[in-house]
């Protein structure tokens, strides 16, 4: 029976010091994502030029959605 107590009294403790070692670990990690988040811009939308071939047209929408998808 004071085997199991004690089994138990160890496991309480471990579980303590998991959660305090995963609460230090992401405050941590919140601070270093403020470090180097990215600057956040704002770009005005394009307007479509007159006379653009179909395929430039194409090639600009493309770089338009890779330009979202990186930021």
């Amino acid at each position: 029976m004071k085997r199991r107590v004690q089994e138990r009294n160890i496991v309480v403790i471990l579980f303590i010091l998991v959660i305090i070692t995963f609460s230090y670990a992401e405050r941590d990690s919140r601070k270093l994502d403020q470090l180097y988040a990215p600057v956040k811009t704002t770009y005005a939308p394009l307007q479509k030029e007159k006379n653009i071939s179909g395929n430039e047209e194409h090639r600009k929408s493309i770089v338009l959605r890779m330009a979202k998808v990186n930021y």
